[in-house]
C-alpha cells in the first residue's frame, strides 16, 4: 500500500506563512484523500491516492504537522489476523518503515503530532471469564520498534476509551466503577473513572473517580412495547490542545468540570449558560421532531465536546431523544448545532446550525472552525446519508463564512498545522 505525495494546499496569515492545511476523504477504504482550499473549500490540486491489492480494512491516520502519513490493512491467514503498517513520508510519497501487528481488533489510536510515534491498540476477548485485554502499544514509526506497553482488562459490556495527548506521551483511559458487565437486561451505571497512563513508560501515574459524574446505562420508568427503555449516559470529555486540562462535560446539566492532566486536580466547574444580555436566545431548543420509523434511536441526552485552538473555550455538540408514545416508532429527537463557552464564566458566547447535527468539529490557531455533518440528522432518515455538509466557520463569533456539499463517501476531513 503507497501513498503518492499528498500536496499541501495550506491558508495563509497575515505575515503569509502556512497556517493549515485542508483534506477530504472521499471513501470508506480511505484510498483517495483530496486537497481542499482552507477558505473556499473547493478542491485543489490532485488527489493522494492509495495503491491497494483489496479494497478492505484499509485505514489511514495522518500526523497534525502533515509529515507523516500511516496506512494499515488487516490480512488473515487462517485464524491468524495481522494489521500491517505503512509508515509514509507526505511529501515524497516514500515509505520510511513498514512492520506488522498481530490482532484481528488492532487499529491506531493515535498518532504524535510530528507522526514518530504511534499507539496502536489492541483487544483479546475470553470467552469463558467473560472479559477483555486491551493493549496500548507505542510504536517508533522510524523502526517499528515498540517503546512502551500499558494493558487493562474490563468485564464484558464495560466501555473504555482513550484520549491521547499531541507527543503520544501521555494518555487518559475513562471508564466507570461499575463492575458488573451490561446484557441489556439491567442497568448497569457508575461514576466515572479517569487513569493517566504515562505512554513512555507504560506506567500508571494517576487515577480519580468523580463521584458527581455518571457513565453507563440507566433504566428508564417507561416500558416500551414490553421492554424496559435503557438511557445510555456517557460524559464528553476533551483534552486541551496542550494536553494540559481535561473537560468533562454532563449532558444532562451541561456542568463543565476542569482538570489538570497532570496531576488530576480539580482547576475549576462551571455550568454553560446563556447571559442574560442575550434574553435567552441561544439556549432555546427547535423542539422535538418525530424521527423516522427506520431510524435508530438514543434515549437522553448526549454531547461531545473540542477544546478551542487556545484552550479558552470549549464548542460542544449533541442531542437528546425521547421515546413519547407506546411504541418505537413514538421516538424524537433533536440536535444542538454547536455552541462556544467561555470556560472561564460558563457564558455561552455564540451558537450556530440550530437543529443540525455536528459529527466533527476542527479548530485551527489562525481562527478557522471546519465543522462537518449530514444534510439531515441520522434521527430523521432510515439509512446513513450519503450527503454531507462541509461549514466554515469564524473560531469566535461562529458565524457561517463558507459551505460546501459533498456527495458520497465523504468520511472525515483532515487538517493538519505545521
Amino acid at each position: 500500500m503507497l501513498i503518492a505525495p499528498l500536496a499541501d494546499a495550506p491558508a495563509s496569515g497575515a505575515n503569509g506563512d502556512a497556517t493549515h492545511a485542508l483534506y477530504r476523504v472521499e471513501d470508506p477504504f480511505y484510498r483517495v484523500v483530496q486537497p481542499l482550499d482552507p477558505m473556499t473549500l473547493r478542491d485543489r490540486g490532485q488527489p493522494a491516492s492509495f495503491a491497494t491489492d483489496t479494497l478492505k480494512d484499509t485505514s489511514l491516520s495522518l500526523s497534525a504537522d502533515g509529515s507523516t502519513a500511516v496506512t494499515g490493512q488487516l490480512s488473515v491467514e487462517g485464524t491468524d489476523w495481522t494489521l500491517n503498517l505503512r509508515v509514509v513520508d507526505t511529501g515524497t510519497g516514500t515509505v520510511r518503515s513498514a512492520f506488522a501487528v498481530a490482532g484481528r481488533d488492532a487499529y491506531v489510536a493515535a498518532l504524535s503530532r510530528d507522526g514518530g510515534r504511534a499507539v496502536v491498540t489492541t483487544t483479546a476477548y475470553d470467552k469463558h471469564a467473560r472479559r477483555y485485554a486491551t493493549a496500548w502499544t507505542v510504536y517508533d514509526t522510524m523502526s517499528g520498534q515498540p517503546l512502551s506497553a500499558f494493558e487493562r482488562t474490563y468485564p464484558d459490556g464495560q466501555v473504555i476509551t482513550s484520549h491521547v495527548d499531541g507527543a503520544a506521551e501521555q494518555m487518559w483511559l475513562q471508564s466507570n466503577t461499575e463492575a458488573e458487565p451490561f446484557y441489556g437486561t439491567e442497568a448497569s451505571v457508575g461514576a466515572l473513572v479517569l487513569q493517566h497512563i504515562d505512554l513512555r513508560t507504560g506506567v500508571e501515574v494517576g487515577r480519580l473517580t468523580v463521584g458527581s459524574v455518571e457513565v453507563g446505562y440507566v433504566e428508564r420508568v417507561e416500558v416500551v412495547e414490553q421492554a424496559p427503555v435503557f438511557e445510555s449516559v456517557e460524559p464528553a470529555i476533551a483534552l486541551s490542545p496542550d494536553g494540559r486540562t481535561i473537560a468533562i462535560v454532563a449532558a444532562a446539566t451541561e456542568e463543565i468540570i476542569l482538570l489538570d492532566g497532570m496531576s488530576m486536580a480539580r482547576i475549576d466547574t462551571v455550568t454553560a449558560h446563556e447571559p442574560e444580555s442575550l434574553a435567552h436566545r441561544l439556549l432555546g431548543w427547535a423542539g422535538l421532531m418525530p424521527a423516522s420509523a427506520g431510524a435508530k434511536f438514543q434515549v437522553g441526552e448526549w454531547r461531545t465536546a473540542t477544546f478551542s485552538a487556545d484552550g479558552a473555550s470549549l464548542y460542544l455538540t449533541g442531542g437528546r431523544g425521547e421515546i413519547v408514545g407506546d411504541t418505537y416508532e413514538d421516538y424524537e429527537a433533536e440536535w444542538l448545532g454547536i455552541r462556544r463557552v467561555d470556560l472561564e464564566t460558563g457564558e455561552i458566547s455564540a451558537a450556530a446550525l440550530d437543529g443540525e447535527q455536528v459529527d466533527q468539529v476542527v479548530p485551527t490557531a489562525s481562527g478557522e472552525l471546519y465543522v462537518l455533518g449530514p444534510d439531515r440528522p441520522w434521527t430523521e432518515v432510515e439509512s446513513p446519508s450519503s450527503t454531507v455538509v462541509l461549514s466554515r466557520l469564524d473560531a469566535e463569533t461562529l458565524e457561517v463564512d463558507a459551505t460546501r456539499t459533498l456527495e458520497g463517501d465523504v468520511w472525515t476531513v483532515l487538517v493538519t498545522q505545521p
